[in-house]
């Protein structure tokens, strides 16, 4: 959860991951420990409790400490998991207004570049960390071996291996409110708010005579070229570093660094994808298909979990007991379109059109059930 005030301020970070208590957690963290806030939901996801406890954990001692004890407005997107909250689980002085629909990408202060800048600092702390031990030949041999002997779950960035969640963790903090603060300054999440059109006349008059009035030329920009540049040069120089030492870095094996090679301007593209890589409407729809796909296994819930059966042709009660004596899942019922699919075309049955229609509609709505409390992904993920 990144979220921060008008004026440039940074709440700390939060996190939602799957995992109750992440191994990293438990064999690298003092007392179990994370540095940031944590906690875990089964697929990652915001829901309203969540977002009741980001308030009363997060927001509201945050703002207690740097602003008394006084109203504080909360500004989030109406996406379910923020909608319909209980008022009475959070501080009544929190006073919550929602974005409107759709606005995402041009009225979101988040998402005119802090949570862009964000990704950044991130791919390009991570590629120097890798750069680093992969520089040094002895370094990079005693990191793998250190790496087998590391306990499961804890083999990270340290040991080339890929990034877990405290080494996110500690890397996202260190760009966000620690040392590294190049790619989220306050100046910079300042300029995010004036790019919204949020605030008043004044208020940007002011913020004007404090940083400038210069912002990024395009509205819809998500990485400088100045970015880029520091990304497009950690590539070549560990694409170098990787084929002169002629062995696989686990952390990147699967990644361009073991492609041919890559002109710069195609590179600068690969660049610009990869930090947009998780708004893309493909990379979107392929998450849905994936989240789908893992809740097939889930059994079906309709209400009361009754379902009533019109059969064309007579069976027995007991046949009929015995197909739903166990849960339905989403599974079974792709099996069963198949089935009907086929009954309906082999005899020529007008009815089959009207059928697809009910099939995309139950589709639709199981899409929605996967989608409906998306939060921002985890940007790192991918990394």
């Amino acid at each position: 959860m990144v979220s921060s005030s008008a004026a440039g301020a940074k709440l700390p970070l939060f996190m939602v991951g799957t995992a109750k208590q992440p191994l990293c957690f438990k064999h690298l963290c003092h007392n179990g420990q994370p540095p940031m806030g944590y906690i875990h939901q089964a697929n990652a996801w915001f829901t309203q409790e969540i977002t009741i406890h980001w308030i009363n954990k997060i927001l509201w001692p945050w703002h207690k400490r740097n602003f008394g004890d006084v109203r504080c407005i909360l500004l989030l997107d109406n996406c379910r998991a923020h909608t319909d909250l209980n008022k009475a689980l959070y501080p009544d002085k929190v006073i919550i207004l929602f974005f409107p629909p759709n606005c995402t990408s041009f009225l979101q202060p988040a998402d005119m570049g802090m949570i862009a800048g964000l990704k950044v600092g991130y791919r390009v702390s991570m590629l120097r960390k890798l750069l680093a031990i992969c520089d040094d030949e002895e370094l990079y041999d005693e990191a793998l071996i250190a790496g087998k002997k590391a306990p499961k779950g804890c083999n990270g960035l340290s040991f080339c291996g890929k990034a877990h969640l405290l080494d996110a963790m500690l890397i996202l903090d260190s760009i966000w409110s620690g040392s590294i603060n190049k790619y989220c300054s306050e100046d910079s999440i300042k300029r995010c708010w004036r790019r919204s059109g949020l605030l008043s006349i004044s208020t940007v008059a002011d913020m004007n005579n404090d940083i400038g009035s210069s912002s990024l030329p395009e509205k819809h920009k998500k990485i400088s070229a100045a970015a880029c540049n520091d990304l497009c040069s950690l590539f070549h120089a560990l694409t170098t570093t990787c084929a002169g030492i002629g062995k696989k870095i686990p952390a990147v094996e699967e990644s361009i660094v073991y492609e041919d090679i890559i002109g710069r301007t195609d590179l600068i593209k690969i660049m610009e994808a990869w930090i947009g890589a998780e708004d893309d409407p493909i990379v979107i729809a392929s998450d849905i298909e994936e989240t789908i796909a893992d809740l097939e296994s889930e059994p079906f819930t309709g209400v009361g979990d009754v379902m009533e059966i019109v059969p064309e042709v007579e069976f027995e009660a007991d046949e009929i007991l015995h197909c739903f004596s166990r849960d339905v899942s989403w599974s079974d019922c792709h099996s069963s379109f198949k089935t009907i699919r086929h009954y309906l075309k082999k005899n020529g049955m007008k009815t089959a059109q009207k059928f697809e229609l009910a099939v995309e509609a139950i589709r639709l709505e199981k899409q929605d059930r996967a989608t409906s409390q998306l939060s921002i992904k985890k940007f790192f993920q991918r990394a």
